[in-house]
């Protein structure tokens, strides 16, 4: 919910990093001897981009090396590892573009040398093709393939049960204090950008139905979806027993 909010609140790219911890299991998928690895996403870490030109943080995005040692800190306090990046594409397509695959090249190539998880978010706010109570969301992971000699990375979706990463979302009965405050800093940040603030007022960009809607109404309908969906998954099966049989 705190990425879909905070991608929002912005009509340029932002970007923040993931936290929580993964667990090995003795489960091996159907047709590979690797064990499945759980990796579960607890703290979301919204992040300031050091780009600077207004023009330019609209397809563009960065954390500072500052910014990642913050960051870094307050994840230790938290007792959490990092597991992922997110970033948004504001009024465009989620799929990663070239330069955001170089960036996380970089970051994983990191992670795999130690044998820890790595993954990428992004999510699409505003896109005109989308439903009115619809948000872009795409998941991706680099995989090396030297089946050649050569190294080659690869797009993985969540949503592709044939593939080696799946994901679920595990349901919050109630929402926590520490969200509602993590909101609230969300949107007071937000509004000290005035290069990012939406105009909310805005008509939202699509022609397809003859009904028009704004950007606030726009990002209500996609929270309110978020939320009806949180409450019907409460009652399916919980991944976090999973991991403990």
């Amino acid at each position: 919910m705190l990425m879909y909010i905070h991608s929002y609140l912005s009509k340029n790219e932002v970007i923040g990093l993931l936290g929580g911890k993964s667990y090995d299991s003795s489960v091996c998928m159907k047709g590979s001897n690797e064990p499945i690895r759980y990796l579960i996403v607890s703290k979301i870490y919204p992040s300031e981009s050091c780009i600077k030109t207004p023009s330019v943080r609209l397809k563009n995005c960065e954390i500072s090396d500052d910014q990642q040692i913050k960051i870094q800190e307050q994840m230790d306090k938290d007792g959490v590892v990092k597991l992922a990046w997110y970033h948004s594409h504001p009024i465009f397509e989620v799929d990663p573009s070239v330069l955001d695959l170089q960036t996380h090249q970089r970051q994983q190539s990191c992670f795999d040398s130690q044998g820890l998880p790595f993954f990428g978010v992004i999510i699409g706010p505003y896109h005109a093709k989308q439903g009115i109570s619809e948000t872009l969301f795409k998941v991706f992971h680099l995989k090396e393939d030297r089946s050649q000699g050569k190294q080659r990375t690869v797009k993985l979706n969540f949503k592709d049960r044939g593939r080696a990463l799946q994901h679920k979302i595990i349901p919050n009965t109630k929402l926590k204090y520490s969200m509602y405050q993590d909101i609230k800093q969300m949107i007071r940040q937000g509004s000290t950008h005035k290069y990012d603030r939406p105009d909310l007022a805005q008509e939202w960009g699509t022609r397809r139905n003859k009904t028009r809607y704004t950007n606030q109404e726009k990002f209500m309908r996609s929270l309110e979806k978020v939320c009806d969906e949180n409450l019907k998954l409460q009652s399916e099966f919980d991944v976090v027993r999973e991991i403990r049989d």
